[in-house]
């Protein structure tokens, strides 16, 4: 999944966040798809450190118990709706509405 460019190699867009850039495959951001696949709850336990998950379980409610930090992250890589949408669909038409093609 993807675009490649004529070098073959897959198209980058740029993104802009508190003024620093960084930039992700195209796909993430043009398929709904990729991007659930990517921001999952298998992405969160297998590929993310202890100290990645410990960093981003801070963003979380924090009177929370173990039980209870399960399944708010359950319902954000499921796509529940949380009172307002889901966060992480959220982010991902943000993103893909305001990203920049390099």
């Amino acid at each position: 999944v993807g675009i490649l460019n004529l070098e073959g190699e897959m198209e980058e867009v740029t993104l802009v966040h508190n003024g620093e850039e960084f930039r992700v495959p195209s796909c993430l951001l043009e398929d709904r798809d990729v991007f659930s696949h990517v921001m999952s709850r298998d992405t969160w336990s297998s590929v993310l450190s202890d100290n990645d998950r410990y960093e981003l379980c801070k963003l979380l409610p924090q009177e929370t118990t173990a039980s209870e930090r399960d399944n708010i992250l359950q319902s954000l890589f499921s796509g529940e709706n949380m009172m307002f949408g889901n966060p992480v669909d959220q982010v991902w038409h943000k993103l893909s509405s305001e990203t920049t093609l390099v």
